[in-house]
């Protein structure tokens, strides 16, 4: 049965980066995904509780080999998605710019 890791999580960049490198420390993949330490060390040793990885700890680093390679990435409920805002932008007067074409009627203009 695969694994499931909902995506948009740092979960799901930690297991997409192992699954392109090895052999990778745990800092490396820290600083490859611009994250703090801490919060990879918290990552790695959730999914060494659930067998997902092993860790193999030297005297200066700890190397992450993936023990399972069976996941299913799933998104997000619909609750949890951001709303998209769309922006066109500010401009002068703060108001709403006028568009006219050339050779129209100046009284047929649309606002933005």
């Amino acid at each position: 049965m695969p694994i499931e890791i909902r995506t948009g999580t740092k979960e799901e960049l930690v297991i997409r980066f192992l699954l392109t490198r090895y052999p990778v420390t745990d800092k490396e993949v820290a600083r490859g995904l611009g994250l703090k330490l801490e919060e990879v060390r918290l990552i790695l040793a959730g999914f060494a509780r659930q067998g997902i990885v092993v860790l193999e700890p030297l005297e200066d680093k700890t190397y992450i080999r993936l023990a399972r390679r069976d996941f299913l990435f799933v998104g997000r409920s619909p609750t949890q998605k951001k709303a998209l805002k769309h922006s066109t932008g500010r401009h002068k007067g703060g108001g709403k710019t006028r568009l006219r074409k050339r050779g129209e009627d100046p009284e047929d203009f649309s606002y933005m």
